[in-house]
Parts: structure tokens; C-alpha cells; sequence
């Protein structure tokens, strides 16, 4: 009985970290033009540009472009993204169906981009 509660704590414990980590790995943007590679550093996920199909200065390949990500209940808030335009906003996260929607926000106004996951 003790070995079964022990076996059925570790298989709880497993899925909900598999959970929390669906968004780790690469996304590659809707127009196919650049990928974004994410991680979990400690508590938050950051993200770092991956891959470029046309080089741009402000984008160099190994930026932080995503940062300070924080999980919570499925969901990653509390963000920051660069974009280019505007420099550091605000963004949070959501991976459904197996696509990466990014909203960031900025004087009220909202922003939403889809990745998909990127197979190399």
C-alpha cells in the first residue's frame, strides 16, 4: 500500500511538471521568418532568438527576446518581450493545441502572435 501511494504521488507530481513545461522548446513564427527558443531558468522561462531567416541588427541570434515568464495554473504571466518597435512590453503566454500565443501589451493596447513548434 505505502510503494502504491509512493508509485501514484511520483506519476502527480510528473504530469504536472510535463504541465508546466509545454511551453519549453523551439517556435517558429507564422510567417516561417524566425524561431523562438525557450527555457526554464529557476522560476521564470526566457526566450532567446533562435533562428533568422533574414539577419536584422536588432535580432541577432541568441537575444533575449522573452523574459521574467511565470507560470501559473497553465498560463505565463508577468512577461516581457522585445519588439522591435517599441523596445520591452509587457506579455504573457498560453500553449493550446500544440500553438504558442504570445499577447503583449503596450499603452492598452494588445498584440497577439501564434507559433508553432518548430521541428528542425
Amino acid at each position: 500500500m505505502k510503494n502504491l501511494l509512493i508509485l501514484l504521488l511520483i506519476l502527480i507530481l510528473s504530469s504536472n511538471a510535463a504541465k508546466t513545461d509545454k511551453i519549453v522548446g523551439i517556435w517558429l513564427n507564422e510567417e516561417k521568418s524566425r524561431a523562438i527558443k525557450i527555457y526554464k531558468m529557476k522560476n521564470e522561462y526566457v526566450g532567446i532568438m533562435h533562428w533568422i531567416g533574414k539577419p536584422d541588427p536588432e535580432l541577432k541570434e541568441g537575444k533575449i527576446i522573452l523574459k521574467e515568464l511565470v507560470e501559473t495554473n497553465g498560463k505565463y504571466k508577468n512577461g516581457r518581450a522585445f519588439v522591435q518597435k517599441y523596445g520591452w512590453i509587457k506579455c504573457e503566454a498560453e500553449v493550446k493545441d500544440n500553438i504558442l500565443y504570445i499577447t503583449g501589451s503596450k499603452l492598452g493596447i494588445k498584440r497577439v502572435r501564434k507559433f508553432t513548434v518548430w521541428k528542425e
